[in-house]
């Protein structure tokens, strides 16, 4: 089995309070650790905030269609919509 550990040489460099701005970091979605344990957002929520983290220009703002979510994750608008992060 594969260790799993995060090493110390994986630390983010940002201080916990400091805004991040995940643009142009990551390919893929990225959802940070210390929002997987979060009990206010579902698992699709979690999942949707790190595609929108892929949208996010410099400034940290990201802006897509309803309708390109739900074309990306196969789901309606209304399940877009439900989750909280998007509308």
């Amino acid at each position: 089995m594969a260790d799993c550990r995060v090493s110390d040489a994986a630390a983010p460099l940002v201080k916990i309070g400091e805004p991040f701005n995940p643009h142009l970091a990551f390919l893929g979605v990225f959802v940070p650790l210390g929002l997987l344990p979060f009990p206010g957002l579902s698992v699709h929520a979690k999942l949707l905030y790190g595609r929108l983290m892929m949208y996010a220009g410099r400034d940290g703002l990201c802006n897509p269609a309803l309708e390109t979510l739900s074309k990306q994750f196969n789901v309606s608008i209304d399940t877009i919509s439900r989750s909280g992060l998007a509308s």
